[in-house]
């Protein structure tokens, strides 16, 4: 694959910033032409990557939230479960107790009739 030639005029600060890039590196205007443009490229992909993380933070975050409310619901429910089954605890334990006193009654009207009947 050849090489392409790029050519471009710079206003006199960004040539100054180019000359001191290129001479604290000790390389020719062709070699740093290079590496700038080269890290320039790589920078615009991190710019990307960057900006789809940020999307992505974005999407997480609102998964999050939603998430979040969806278990506070479920913890709602799970309170309203845990009362109503305690009420119907209450229930049960409530006509049990009546069914001991009906049958102690019935035991007690039944031995007085058999007393009754036996000793008249």
């Amino acid at each position: 694959m050849g090489k392409e030639q790029v050519n471009t005029r710079l206003p006199a600060d960004i040539f100054q910033q180019f000359e001191e890039y290129r001479e604290s590196r000790d390389i020719g205007k062709a070699e740093a032409a290079r590496r700038l443009i080269a890290a320039g490229l790589d920078n615009g992909d991190l710019r990307d990557n960057l900006q789809d993380e940020r999307e992505e933070r974005i999407r997480l975050e609102e998964r999050v939230h939603n998430l979040e409310r969806e278990r506070d619901q479920l913890e709602e429910d799970l309170e309203e479960a845990e009362q109503e089954a305690q009420q119907w605890q209450a229930r049960y334990n409530e006509s049990q107790g009546k069914l001991k006193v009906h049958h102690s009654e019935d035991a007690d009207g039944v031995a007085d009739r058999i007393r009754g009947l036996l000793f008249g």
